[in-house]
């Protein structure tokens, strides 16, 4: 075959053609460098994300059609788009820069936050809507299975991509009506002169005309050519292939192998890479997405044919379409939905996750699952003799067991399986994981059996996730031949066998543990064996499904004042159009400088240990080697820290010793971010005086690992009360630590400047990072300019932790001389950049008679981390948020700030507060259960009332929290759904129902904050900038600020933008958190538009203005009066500005639970909460909704899993750490604000959103404890340690082999 050496295609029209492509390269990596299409974004680069996500266009190999599907950008090699159209969020942009009306509604519908997820969800939707124009709503919540976001709660998403279905709730199609209506332009200009750019229409105040204009050229996909790469890797040839045919594969297979290159790796959708990333080098890679034999798709009678490159997706659709011919092809299609996600399905084959597990036998693979129990055939051809085999994966000379040396996978065999007259043919299958989508298996199993006259026959029975070794279940298969199914005594002993036979293993500390693995292998075998039964118990029956969910629905409801318009106006984010289309530019999404240098670091493998060695040898000769930085590097001007004093001290690199695993030990410097991540593998950092690294709390605490006494908080006279009180209530509550999981990692660029240093970073704290950054030099700190654009995501995690993004960059670039970028993977991000700290509370209670709170006394112990950063336990956060809405006399709290080896904590939506409402929660349930009363009850009983003291201190003032309880219980018909639980839960014996209650209070305080802002307009034409010290992380706070300057100096938006954030224009700011910045910024812009209209008016009276004259002649006549144009506010929590307020807000959560699994779904939440006068309610909502789902992620599925010996994260990525997916929200969602109202200690009424209704989805946790209690029925008292994971709650149902019935 004649060979080719470059590569063609296209993106967004445009040809490209690339030679001597490099091995390693991905779309991804092309797109953002070479391809400079930064809309496409990077996070986990292993699919599981989404960020990623573009369309590809090519010709199908078995077809010769033209095929559209979305992919993972990250995954896809660059080699291998060779002949495909690709299309990015850029490129839908239309001719004449016309907006698509995909990004058109995702901006509309104000879904989209900080914007870093966005365009992945856009070309998602896109590729659907190429492949079936019109789909429903169930279709479209389908297809997002594969993108995650941390900020919406995904709710506008939803609404917003189901405005396209066929079905679409009339709701949506109404807003869509009104965004037509948006486009019309009803403004007559001032100067009929100037070109119209139609930036006047309410959402698109931040530009609507984009920056991106390319004529579409919609060239077809070019027919593919063989391919032949050959690339020099350490002192190793490596060579890349695509064949185009059998043939042409054969002999090249055949002649590697006689050259004794037989380490051959086939590529086809390559998504095994995100899952293991570490196999090694090979010999030759083969790319055979192209042999059209591996396409073949052959119908018989018996058997279905599918060729070994089919998709998973398109075996989902070929399962469909001959779903008559067989009882199992409908179930193996239930089941591959639930593999992975939509753009890894779209690309990844079959075979791929075969060969996964092959070579990993521990992996729970879904297919092997399938295939081993349907009894599906292997085909397997000899491209050396030129021979093929028929293969089964159990029993003797199986597949597992066959050396595949010159040998493919050719096609499997599916047999086709229907039920006659006289015999029943049953077949089913279960996948258990840790939330709803888009994730392994903890347990997955496939079963079938033949019924004929109530005797059970070629019982097939297989598992995954038990062991590595562990396939089929053949002694039960045994047992069950020839028995009666109808018989309590087969179903029994079948039992038996099985508990004996299923013996779990665990490889890692990740996996659940061996007692949940084999409850439910035996739950999930009795789920089938019910299905098996002529006759069932009616309490049973449901036990045979898995939870279903139906479309999402929602109700949003919320006040305005049409006399503040634009404030309290519901609009979106005047930058989502931005953000949909790709054009918003964040931190790595800049162009290079031509003498840039890419810095990543070396990650410590060992959390306490002595550095003994690090080796360079291998690194310094890789391609793109620059430099590497060790401590011992450093030049002696150079502080190693941190932190400035009084601050501890905390190393920039690691020095002689390791604090814990994941300290940066060296710094790698290259020409690209590629080759520097390639570079720091081959670093070998060699350790001695390995110690146990601690990392468990309870550990930690009875090694008495403490930091400095924190002080104690008392009220009243504990001692006493709890010594008279009628009821005691002790116990110890635990609760784990959570990711912050900001989509767009850590990200910096240090740019040497003439006298200094300017920094370009995502952080929420620029003046820390400048004072630091400073000190680490040497320098003054006005010789550090910080500037700062948008965030994509943070949540407290872009604080404290972003101390070191900043010191890597600036620490290189000094050393240097040039600009150094650095970009944190997300292992790294995870590994060295802190989290939510983990608690542990133990709690002595004292409570009357009629189950009011009399005394509490608590112990906190916060695992801190091996640096004090930020102490987490300390008496001002403990005393605004220890109480969370409850009334007690007598208080008495005391903590310990804990040391273990594991990275700092960084501050975490909601810190202090999170934890410690929780636990608050869990106090209550826990005394309701020991005065034997609803929890609701005793809820609403110990709320504070108006007139009583709180534990800040504070006496309050027209408090709410009784009524809005009350309100919400009422208004969500919580009595009457109540009984309609308790019969369900009557009905059904495995399957329940809980309703969960949370109340929340929250004080929200100015006084450890403060903000400078300035308003400056600009005399030539009246636009106006805003400047502040704050950060959007996608809070929307730069939308609100415009809405409060047009508010107050009468001027349309489209007037107003909002500067970046720097320390130049706003010196000395606080950080963008605690939920208060939007309020503290607006309070700034507020005042300077009022000394800027006081000016403007005065002069306008002085000159004697007609008052129709236009704002842009005023200004200007103002200018040349001499009126000063620039207005500077600092808002400081002096005594005069101080304030503190209290939030409160409800919810009621309703779950249904599978006690065999223990899966639930989240069937419906109501929540009300109190946001005061929203200065913008659509924004906020959003802000409560993503609130709210950060929390059910932290109570229920993010675990933070650690090496027992090491300290290493075991949970470092999107494969192990799993925040909620698209279908872990409410199946039924009503939020309401409460009515608008004064308050007089915040800025225009409007109060905090970001962070306190995250509080209330421990309502979750306490609807689930509900079904387990109705499980067990025992009335006994057990905690739920967070997170409330699938494995954590099905072995707290404690289920018995006694409990199955039939």
């Amino acid at each position: 075959m004649s060979l080719s050496g470059s590569i063609q295609f296209h993106v967004n029209g445009k040809e490209y053609v690339v030679n001597n492509a490099q091995l390693g390269v991905s779309l991804n990596s092309w797109l953002r460098t070479s391809g400079r299409l930064t809309g496409t974004k990077v996070l986990c680069r292993e699919g599981g994300c989404g960020a990623c996500v573009v369309m590809v266009t090519k010709n199908h190999p078995g077809t010769s059609l033209t095929k559209t599907f979305s992919a993972n950008s990250c995954l896809l090699p660059l080699l291998s788009v060779d002949g495909c159209r690709i299309t990015t969020t850029e490129g839908l942009i239309e001719d004449g820069g016309t907006y698509n009306v995909i990004q058109e509604r995702v901006a509309h519908f104000n879904a989209t936050q900080c914007g870093y997820c966005t365009p992945g969800f856009v070309m998602t939707m896109h590729s659907l809507l190429q492949r079936n124009p019109n789909p429903t709503q169930a279709e479209i919540e389908e297809e997002f299975d594969g993108n995650l976001c941390r900020c919406t709660g995904y709710r506008p998403i939803f609404d917003a991509m189901k405005s396209f279905a066929s079905d679409a709730d009339p709701k949506l199609k109404k807003i869509c009506q009104d965004i037509e209506d948006l486009k019309i332009c009803r403004k007559v200009c001032e100067d009929k002169n100037d070109h119209c750019y139609k930036s006047c229409g309410r959402y698109e105040a931040d530009g609507s005309h984009p920056l991106v204009r390319r004529p579409k050229q919609d060239a077809p996909p070019s027919p593919p050519k063989p391919l032949m790469f050959r690339s020099q890797i350490d002192d190793d040839a490596v060579v890349w292939i695509r064949p185009l045919t059998l043939t042409e594969l054969t002999h090249r297979v055949k002649a590697f192998v006689m050259d004794g290159k037989t380490n051959i790796r086939y590529v086809v959708g390559n998504t095994s890479t995100g899952v293991y990333k570490k196999e090694g080098k090979f010999d030759v890679y083969i790319d055979s997405k192209e042999v059209k034999e591996f396409y073949a798709a052959t119908d018989s009678d018996n058997t279905l044919t599918v060729g070994a490159n089919v998709s998973l997706n398109d075996l989902i659709e070929s399962c469909q379409t001959h779903s008559e011919d067989s009882e199992i092809f409908p179930v193996m299609a239930k089941h591959i939905k639930k593999v992975a996600n939509t753009p890894v399905r779209n690309v990844a084959s079959w075979t791929g996750n075969i060969m996964i597990k092959k070579l990993h036998p521990e992996f729970p693979s879904d297919i092997f699952t399938l295939f081993a129990a349907f009894n599906v055939k292997i085909v397997v051809y000899d491209c050396v003799t030129e021979e093929q085999a028929d293969y089964s994966l159990t029993g003797d000379n199986n597949f597992m067991d066959l050396d595949l040396t010159g040998k493919v996978i050719l096609a499997c065999k599916i047999p086709k399986v229907t039920p006659s007259k006289d015999r029943k043919f049953k077949a089913l299958s279960y996948k258990i994981m840790p939330r709803s989508q888009n994730s392994y298996a903890y347990v997955n199993a496939a079963f079938s059996a033949s019924v004929t006259n109530g005797v059970i026959h070629n019982a097939s029975i297989s598992m995954g996730g038990i062991n590595k070794d562990f396939v089929r279940a053949t002694n039960t298969e045994k047992y069950l031949e020839g028995k009666n199914v109808n018989l309590e005594l087969t179903l029994s002993g079948a039992l038996e066998v099985l508990n004996d036979e299923v013996i779990p293993v665990s490889y890692s500390a990740v996996e659940t543990s061996p007692e949940y693995r084999k409850s439910a292998a035996l739950g999930l075998f009795y789920k089938f064996y019910l299905y098996l039964c002529d006759t069932l118990p009616a309490n049973a029956v449901s036990a045979i499904e898995t939870l279903e969910r139906p479309v999402t629905s929602s109700t949003r409801t919320y006040d305005s004042d049409a006399s503040m318009f634009p404030v309290t106006e519901p609009i979106p984010k005047l930058s989502a159009i931005k953000q949909a289309s790709g054009e918003a530019k964040f931190i790595s999404d800049f162009s290079n400088h031509t003498d840039e240098l890419f810095a990543t670091y070396v990650m410590a493998e060992y959390g306490n240990a002595d550095i003994e060695d690090i080796d360079l040898s291998r690194a310094e000769k890789m391609p793109g080697f620059h430099s590497v930085i060790t401590a011992a590097d450093l030049p002696p001007e150079i502080r190693n820290t941190l932190t400035r004093p009084p601050m501890q001290p905390q190393p920039i690199l690691a020095d002689g010793h390791t604090n814990f695993a994941g300290e940066p030990v060296a710094i790698v410097l290259a020409d690209s971010e590629l080759h520097a991540s390639e570079i720091a593998k081959a670093v070998v950092v060699t350790y001695k005086n390995i110690r146990h690294a601690v990392c468990d709390l309870a550990e930690a605490i009875d090694r008495e690992m403490f930091y400095e006494e924190g002080d104690d908080l008392e009220r009243g006279d504990t001692e006493k009360a709890y010594h008279d009180a009628k009821f005691k209530v002790t116990g110890r509550a635990k609760i784990g630590a959570q990711y912050h999981f900001y989509m767009e990692p850590q990200v910096s660029k240090a740019i040497p400047t003439e006298d200094g240093f300017e920094l370009k970073m995502a952080t929420q704290w620029q003046y820390m990072v400048q004072q630091n950054c400073a000190y680490i030099l040497g320098y003054d700190v006005n010789r550090v300019n910080l500037r700062t654009g948008r965030v994509g995501g943070a949540y407290g995690g872009k604080g404290t932790a972003s101390w070191l993004s900043g010191a890597i960059p600036i620490v290189s670039s000094y050393i240097t001389g040039r600009p150094v970028r650095f970009t944190a993977t997300l292992e790294q991000c995870m590994e060295t950049f802190g989290r939510r700290s983990e608690y542990i509370m133990d709690y002595k209670i004292g409570v009357d008679s009629d189950g009011l709170l009399q005394s509490i006394e608590v112990d906190y112990y916060a695992n801190c981390g091996r640096f004090l950063t930020q102490a987490e336990y300390w008496k001002g956060a403990i005393a605004r948020f220890s109480d969370s809405g409850y009334f007690c006399p007598n208080w008495k709290l005391s903590g310990k700030n804990v040391r273990t080896n594991m990275p700092g904590t960084a501050a975490c939506r909601g810190p202090q507060a999170t934890q410690s409402s929780m636990f608050m929660e869990m106090v209550l349930e826990h005394v309701a259960k020991v005065v034997k009363q609803d929890p609701m009850v005793i809820k609403q009983k110990n709320l504070y009332k108006s007139g009583q003291v709180d534990l800040s201190g504070a006496t309050l003032t027209n408090f709410k929290l009784r009524d809005i309880s009350q309100t919400l219980l009422t208004n969500a018909g919580a009595a009457a759904r109540q009984k309609e639980v308790d019969t369900f839960n009557k009905e059904n014996k495995f399957k329940k129902k809980g309703l969960g209650f949370a109340p929340i209070k929250v004080v929200i305080a100015w006084d450890s904050f403060c903000f400078g802002s300035q308003v400056s307009i600009f005399a030539s034409d009246g636009t106006v900038i805003l400047t502040t010290g704050a950060v959007d992380v996608g809070q929307g706070v730069s939308t609100k600020l415009i809405q409060v300057a047009a508010h107050i100096l009468g001027i349309p938006m489209d007037l107003i933008r909002v500067s970046e954030t720097t320390n130049i224009m706003a010196p000395n700011s606080g950080p963008s958190a605690g939920s208060i910045t939007s309020e503290m910024c607006a309070k700034g812009v507020l005042e300077c538009c009022k000394m800027m209209k006081t000016r403007i008016d005065a002069a306008t009276e002085k000159l004697q203005l007609s008052s129709d004259i236009s704002w842009k002649e005023k200004v200007e006549k103002c200018f040349y009066e001499g009126v000063d144009l620039t207005a500077h506010y600092w808002v400081y929590p002096t005594e005069s500005v101080a304030k503190r307020y209290s939030v409160c807000g409800a919810a009621l959560s309703e779950v249904e639970m599978d006690i065999l699994t223990g899966e639930y779904a989240l069937k419906r939440v109501d929540m009300i909460y109190d946001c005061g006068k929203s200065v913008n309610p659509e924004i906020d909502v959003g802000q409560a909704e993503g609130a709210f789902m950060f929390g059910v992620g932290y109570y229920t599925t993010e675990k933070l899993i650690f090496n027992p010996e090491n300290g290493q994260l075991l949970t470092h990525n999107t494969w192990e750490y799993k925040p909620p997916a698209s279908k872990d929200i409410p199946t039924e969602w009503n939020i309401t604000f409460l009515k608008n109202e004064e308050e007089e200690n915040t800025s225009l009424s409007s109060k905090a959103v970001g962070e306190p209704p995250l509080l209330l989805s421990s309502s979750v946790v306490f609807a689930i404890k509900r079904c387990v209690e109705s499980f067990r029925n025992d009335g006994t008292y057990f905690a739920i340690d967070m997170p409330a994971s699938v494995d954590n709650v099905q072995q707290l149902c404690k289920v018995k082999i006694s409990d199955y019935k039939i």
